[in-house]
């Protein structure tokens, strides 16, 4: 009895860890130009030597690894997320949806 309650924990905790990075998010569109993005704060949540490859000027840099303690520096209006993969995509979004932050859309570089 014991020994299953523990392998249901187990897949518990699995199932969460699995669809916080590899379910995808809905209602979040992919931006395609800096048109669609006028209205929004865009905020950069890739590493500190992807930005430096690929630096993006207009953007806010908050590495996704820093965003619990800085999401209060994002203003609570619309973003855009600036990510490198779909993992990063869905954990930036779920983290910022749940600070209350709304985001408009995910651009990847």
């Amino acid at each position: 009895m014991l020994l299953m309650s523990v392998i249901g924990l187990i897949g518990c905790l699995v199932f969460f860890l699995v669809y916080q990075r590899y379910i995808p998010v809905v209602g979040v569109k992919k931006v395609t130009s800096c048109q669609e993005v006028e209205s929004a704060i865009l905020i950069d949540v890739r590493d500190f030597h992807e930005v430096k490859t690929k630096p993006c000027e207009d953007a806010l840099h908050i590495p996704l690894p820093y965003l619990k303690r800085q999401y209060g520096d994002i203003p609570k209006n619309e973003v855009v997320i600036i990510v490198s993969d779909a993992v990063l995509k869905n954990l930036t979004v779920r983290q910022l949806s749940r600070k209350g932050v709304r985001v408009k859309g995910y651009w990847c570089l």
